[in-house]
C-alpha cells in the first residue's frame, strides 16, 4: 500500500491519524507493505496497530515522530530501518513485534519511550547514536547511569551495569511476558 502525498480534498497529508478512536490502518489485517509518503512528519498511535501482515514499512527521513502502540503486535514485520530524522519513538510504538529480527535506529533518536521494543527478540542497532547504549538486553544512556528499560521482556534475571545512579519508573514493569 502507498499512501498519497495529498488527500482527495487536496491537502497535504501530513500525518498518518487517528480516526475517532482508533488508529488510521488498526487491524487492517491484509496490509503487507506500506509506503510512507515524504510529507509524512508524524505517525500517530495506534495508525498500523494489530496489522498481522505487515511484512515492511518504508519510513521517510521526514517522519520526526512515531507515535505510541504505532506499530505494536504487527507480528509478521521482520526488518526495520528507522531513517536519519525520526527524534522520538513512543510507549510500545513496536511491542509484540515477534518477527522483528534487526532494527536500525539512527543517531537522531533521542528519546525511546517505555516498552517501545518490549516482546521482540530484535537486534537493535543505534547506529552511532549518542543518547542510547543495549547492553545484556536492556536500554540505557549512553554513559551508562540510567537504566531506562528491559528491551525485550522476556529476561528473568537482568544484571544492572555498575555506575547506574538512576533506574527510571517502570524499567522493569512487564520484564516477563505473559
Amino acid at each position: 500500500m502507498v499512501i498519497p502525498h495529498y488527500s482527495p480534498d487536496g491537502k497535504k497529508v501530513t500525518a498518518i491519524s487517528r480516526v475517532a478512536s482508533i488508529g488510521a490502518f488498526e487491524n487492517c489485517e491484509h496490509i503487507t507493505s506500506v509506503v510512507i509518503p515524504d510529507s509524512v512528519e508524524i505517525i500517530e498511535r495506534y495508525a498500523f496497530q494489530n496489522c498481522k501482515s505487515l511484512v515492511s514499512v518504508t519510513i521517510p527521513e521526514s517522519v520526526k515522530t512515531i507515535g505510541s502502540f504505532s506499530f505494536a503486535h504487527c507480528t509478521a514485520l521482520s526488518e526495520l530501518t528507522i531513517p536519519e530524522g525520526v527524534s522520538h519513538i513512543g510507549k510500545g510504538a513496536f511491542q509484540n513485534c515477534k518477527s522483528l529480527t534487526k532494527v536500525t535506529l539512527p543517531a537522531s533518536v533521542s528519546e525511546i519511550e517505555l516498552f517501545a521494543f518490549w516482546g521482540c527478540d530484535a537486534e537493535i542497532d543505534f547506529d552511532n547514536n549518542e543518547n542510547f547504549a543495549v547492553v545484556d538486553g536492556m536500554l540505557y544512556n549512553k554513559e551508562l547511569t540510567k537504566v531506562i528499560c528491559v528491551l525485550t521482556g522476556k529476561e528473568k534475571t537482568v544484571t544492572v551495569a555498575e555506575g547506574v545512579t538512576e533506574i527510571s519508573p517502570d524499567a522493569f514493569y512487564a520484564s516477563e511476558q505473559p
